[in-house]
């Protein structure tokens, strides 16, 4: 070995060339200088772990703000469509009731109003008749 900072080392296969520059990319991409240093490589998987489980926590935190705000908008809705159920109970209670009519009995009235009319019309003329006569036949009939 050299009192260089790199390390000088034998000559390896391939397989091991590539499982060593892989140790690298994953030091490197941890953040890490030494790839040898193995409880560094742990250290940095806890704080990676414990960060994500802080996001998951954190969304769960935001989704329970979230379910909160629906909550409440869901008891405004309900709170809002009681008043407005109360509001049409009044309303209608103060509306007549309807008629118990239907068409054909308002067909069948309208007929009798006609007969009763034609009747009046007969009696007006037998009494208009009846003016014009003199008053000795009228004392008659």
């Amino acid at each position: 070995m050299t009192s260089s900072s790199t390390l000088d080392l034998p000559q390896v296969s391939s397989g091991a060339q590539k499982r060593l520059d892989l140790l690298q990319d994953v030091a490197a991409l941890l953040g890490t200088d030494d790839p040898f240093d193995f409880s560094r490589f742990g250290f940095i998987f806890f704080e990676q772990h414990v960060a994500s489980w802080h996001g998951v926590f954190e969304a769960q935190e935001k989704e329970e703000e979230s379910a909160v705000m629906l909550e409440r908008r869901k008891e405004n809705l309900v709170r809002k469509a009681k008043e407005y159920h109360e509001e049409l109970k009044t309303i209608l209670k103060s509306m007549p009731e309807a008629p118990h009519i239907t068409v054909t009995r308002l067909q069948e009235q309208e007929k009798k109003n006609k007969a009763k009319e034609q009747e009046l019309r007969a009696k007006r003329v037998k009494i208009k008749a009846f003016k014009g006569l003199p008053p000795v036949s009228r004392h008659i009939l």
